[in-house]
């Protein structure tokens, strides 16, 4: 996870953003499989499991200001639980996705 191209990464989380507000759904879950892969270092059928995920909370956050938090963040959890189970660490799945949430609503 520590070995990672900055600027590939920057590439992909502006085609991200750009995706999320167009709301270009299908051009967003390809451009999430690269980023994931690239930010987390999974293999490409994990980042495509993961890259749903995220696509998924994305796509649950997105018709503000009916967006569906709870459910948003529902899919962050099994993303960051996924990452978990990949990699493991020290962080409570449950807040992280709750920060994850809740800052992209700012």
């Amino acid at each position: 996870m520590l070995n990672f191209d900055p600027g590939k990464l920057a590439h992909y989380e502006e085609a991200n953003y750009v995706a999320y507000y167009q709301k270009a759904w299908l051009k967003l879950l390809r451009v999430s499989v690269v980023l994931v892969k690239e930010s987390f270092g999974l293999s490409w059928l994990q980042a495509v499991y993961g890259a749903y995920l995220v696509a998924r909370a994305e796509i649950a956050f997105a018709p503000f200001p009916e967006n569906d938090v709870p459910k948003a963040e529902a899919y962050m959890r099994r993303f960051y639980q996924f990452l978990k189970n990949i990699h493991g660490g020290e962080f409570e799945v449950t807040r992280a996705a709750h920060l994850e949430v809740t800052l992209r609503a700012h």
